[in-house]
């Protein structure tokens, strides 16, 4: 007959916690850091890989110094009768001395980069962000809001993280901050019109105008992840425009 499996009993509340190296360990912090983009963020050890990458640097220099002295040596007049132009037929001396540089040169092009120490921290999965949703990321607050609260994944974590784990969702986040962004640009149109629309003093309208093209400058630095020309570009649009309901009151 054949014999019954054996169920391994699970580890106690008390025994996880008491031997969190045994029954949790690197497997389950991998597997929480591989739960969220957010997470994955390691050291990049740039100074380490400045030094590496010299090393290797100074290895290949000299590599390429023998390589150019041995062409030198076999194109000389006075030198062996070798066939330069063949890559098959290459000499052994040669061809190992290739081999050797062939092997090199991979690994310096990988370590060929110097880190700021001061940022040796770097995300495995980034992503371009506007300075509004860097703005709800940096505040605790904002972040940890309950209507960004991701309650399928939450629920899910496991059972000694119950309570201490919590995800929030990054589509609603960004949801948020692009009907923000709209709001905020739907209004920034909008309000001066009115404003425009109720005055009769050029003065007066040229100081409004003014003051909203301030304003939709700073706008688009804060909220959008715009280049300096692209925002001068669009706040020159925006001025045009006001200055469109200019003309048309005063003609008025």
């Amino acid at each position: 007959m054949p014999s019954k499996m054996q169920v391994e009993p699970k580890p106690s509340e008390f025994e996880v916690e008491d031997k969190p190296w045994k029954y949790i360990g690197y497997p389950v912090y991998a597997d929480f850091l591989a739960s969220d983009n957010d997470l994955l963020v390691f050291r990049r050890f740039g100074v380490l890989g400045a030094r590496v990458a010299l090393g290797m640097q100074d290895e290949l220099v000299s590599l390429e110094t023998k390589l150019r002295a041995l062409d030198k040596q076999h194109a000389s007049v006075y030198g062996p009768a070798v066939n330069n132009g063949s890559l098959r037929d290459d000499i052994p001396e040669r061809a190992a001395l290739l081999a050797q540089i062939g092997d090199a040169l991979p690994k310096y092009t990988e370590q060929a980069y110097i880190f700021d120490e001061a940022e040796d921290l770097v995300s495995l999965v980034e992503r371009e962000t506007t300075p509004l949703r860097s703005a709800v990321d940096g505040s605790l607050r904002l972040r940890t809001w309950w209507g960004w609260l991701d309650k399928g994944r939450t629920d899910n974590v496991a059972e000694h993280d119950v309570g201490v784990i919590s995800y929030y969702s990054d589509d609603r986040i960004d949801l948020f901050v692009s009907v923000a962004i709209v709001f905020v640009g739907i209004a920034m149109l909008i309000i001066p019109i009115w404003i425009l629309r109720c005055l009769s003093d050029q003065d007066m309208m040229l100081v409004v105008i003014t003051v909203f093209i301030l304003v939709f400058l700073g706008v688009l630095s804060f909220f959008m992840a715009t280049k300096p020309f692209e925002a001068l570009g669009a706040t020159a649009a925006y001025a045009a425009v006001l200055m469109v309901f200019l003309q048309v009151g005063s003609e008025n």
